[in-house]
């Protein structure tokens, strides 16, 4: 099993920029990419999306955006599969950095030191206010 470091490494060897939260499923030790909106199947149709790493270079994107996969897919020319309520996309790694957030696709967001130390600031205030004194 892959720690989360050697997951991003792994994407920054296929050489994506970005950094996405990675993480390998537990039953098929397929890497994954962590979305906003995860594949879900509700009613018989698909909800959400799933984003894994397909091959060596190229990422699939399945999802129930028909429409914008289409699009994408059209704009740069890319291998799409249509399927009833759903669609799969291929996309290659150079452009992963550009399309896979659209889809959802978490990104690990970096701070400034500034705003790191007012965040520090707020957390320590607020945990000065929850003290057991003042709940109780």
């Amino acid at each position: 099993m892959k720690t989360k470091k050697q997951l991003r490494e792994k994407l920054k060897t296929m050489g994506v920029k970005k950094q996405f939260k990675p993480y390998r499923e537990p039953e098929s030790e397929a890497v994954l990419l962590l979305v906003r909106h995860s594949a879900l199947i509700t009613d018989g149709l698909l909800v959400g999306s799933e984003i894994d790493v397909y091959t060596a270079a190229i990422f699939r994107i399945w999802t129930c955006r028909k429409q914008k996969a289409k699009a994408y897919a059209q704009r740069y020319a890319l291998p799409v599969r249509l399927l009833d309520g759903e669609v799969e996309l291929f996309v290659p790694a150079n452009l992963a950095d550009e399309i896979l957030p659209k889809f959802g696709a978490k990104v690990k967001r970096m701070l400034s030191p500034e705003v790191l130390e007012a965040a520090r600031a707020r957390m320590a205030f607020a945990n000065k206010r929850l003290t057991p004194k003042n709940i109780g």
